[in-house]
């Protein structure tokens, strides 16, 4: 486990060292884009994106919401169009196949043991807080410890494990787990839809 001291957003996550989110297909999105966009000169890769653009459907004048757009879809963020990965020459079977392995990264992460550096306390709706546990603390040993401090405060806790899951203990109530897997859903009016990560349970708003 390698695990991050920041906060983000009032909020701590122990992250499991070497796993990213999406890590295959977002280098293969990446490398497909810059070998469909390289060219010789400025004015030429211009006019390459401005071709991608068209065969998506954004007109000149959206040029510049294309470009943000596009920004995002380079991290798979938003609604990617399909039209785009079919312009950077990406075939399904190749996505899948991607896809494949993000899984298999993404179970291996998941069974790995987890030693969180916090809990987060929800006091109320939209507003959360962390508290401390101490160092190595596993996660059966970190459950007990949030159920001790429900004995006394009654408040809904949680431990996340960035991008991997989210454990949800209730007073009296016992512990749930959410996980994440990195999944990119194909709508029906054809964009992808990366799925949840998990990074905006709870922090606070």
């Amino acid at each position: 486990m390698d695990l991050t001291a920041p906060f983000s957003t009032h909020n701590k996550y122990t992250t499991v060292a070497g796993y990213v989110r999406f890590r295959h297909t977002l280098a293969l999105l990446q490398q497909k884009d810059a070998a469909c966009l390289d060219a010789r000169s400025p004015a030429e890769h211009k006019k390459k994106l401005l071709e991608m653009a068209a065969f998506i459907g954004y007109s000149q004048s959206s040029y510049s919401k294309f470009l943000r757009r596009r920004d995002g879809w380079l991290r798979l963020e938003g609604r990617i169009p399909e039209k785009y990965f079919r312009f950077i020459g990406i075939k399904p079977a190749v996505l899948d196949f991607s896809l494949q392995l993000d899984q298999e990264a993404f179970e291996y992460a998941l069974s790995l043991p987890a030693y969180p550096r916090n809990f987060i306390i929800r006091y109320m709706p939209a507003v959360y807080g962390p508290k401390e546990l101490p160092e190595g603390t596993t996660e059966q040993e970190a459950i007990a410890l949030i159920q001790a401090f429900q004995e006394e405060h009654k408040l809904r806790c949680c431990i996340n494990i960035h991008q991997i899951k989210t454990i949800f203990v209730e007073p009296g109530r016992g512990c749930s787990t959410v996980i994440y897997p990195p999944r990119l859903k194909r709508t029906a009016d054809g964009f992808y839809v990366a799925s949840d990560d998990g990074t905006g349970t709870g922090v606070a708003r």
